[in-house]
């Protein structure tokens, strides 16, 4: 596990760090189970939806997707906007799932199976089209 990345305002004021920063410094280990925990739910949720995960920058949060992926998961298909430029396009056209994912398959040349196949668009703001695609 990572060690914890401080937010902007402990970063700013490292003498008088936020409450979340001193309890992740404490913590660490107890708040990756709370996460993964978490995780698990929304995977083993019979009516599971896009999971959108926010946070402050630079706090791990591709780090504990991409170790969800890897602990909960057959496979991950990994999808970083900000450097496959290619699959900003992905978007474009109609909002098919089924587009999507055989384009998905042909890009990285694996079966998508919805069983046990993670796939994670990270910076999805470089998208054209973000997060109103994921409805």
């Amino acid at each position: 596990m990572p060690n914890h990345i401080p937010c902007k305002k402990t970063q700013q004021n490292p003498l008088f760090p936020c409450k979340k920063c001193i309890f992740a410094h404490i913590f660490p280990d107890k708040m990756y189970r709370k996460n993964i925990k978490n995780l698990i739910k929304w995977k083993l949720s019979k009516n599971r939806k896009p999971l959108i995960v926010q946070g402050a920058r630079q706090v791990g949060k591709t780090w504990l997707i991409k170790e969800f992926g890897k602990t909960e998961f057959k496979h991950t298909i990994y999808v970083n906007f900000e450097k496959e430029i290619r699959l900003q396009e992905l978007f474009l056209q109609d909002l098919s799932p089924k587009r999507i994912i055989a384009t998905l398959e042909t890009f990285f040349t694996t079966k998508i199976n919805p069983e046990d196949t993670l796939i994670v668009f990270d910076e999805i703001q470089s998208s054209q089209h973000p997060r109103g695609l994921l409805r």
